[in-house]
């Protein structure tokens, strides 16, 4: 499987939450990005443990519980190719409840980061 196309943009709409939204296109044409959501209080951890993941080669699994999110951020792939992951589990009652699971390339990921970045908090 090879990734012919990749990208990350961030809606704010929701003034009290982040939603990042992937477009991840394999050289099949199938689409496997999909949507990430994250209460707003929990963006500097993101985007620091976003950074800290790209500047760390083998960067091990990171957690935090903030609010309603359990987020999680970890490498995985081969080292000629690694993943950056960021995973995010809301409790299904709660607004944008869900299990959210993006894995995407480094250059994805510093563009993500930069964008959250951005956005101040």
């Amino acid at each position: 499987m090879k990734i012919v196309k990749e990208t990350v943009t961030v809606d704010t709409s929701d003034p009290a939450f982040v939603h990042v939204v992937q477009q991840r296109v394999k050289d099949t044409g199938q689409d496997i990005g999909g949507q990430l959501w994250f209460e707003r209080a929990n963006l500097r951890w993101v985007v620091d443990t976003l950074r800290a993941c790209l500047a760390t080669y083998g960067f091990p699994e990171t957690v935090h519980q903030g609010g309603q999110d359990s987020l999680k951020v970890f490498e995985s792939g081969p080292e000629q190719e690694p993943v950056v992951n960021l995973f995010n589990v809301r409790p299904k009652d709660a607004p944008h409840g869900g299990v959210y699971a993006r894995s995407m390339s480094r250059a994805a990921a510093e563009q993500l980061a930069n964008q959250l970045a951005s956005l101040g908090n």
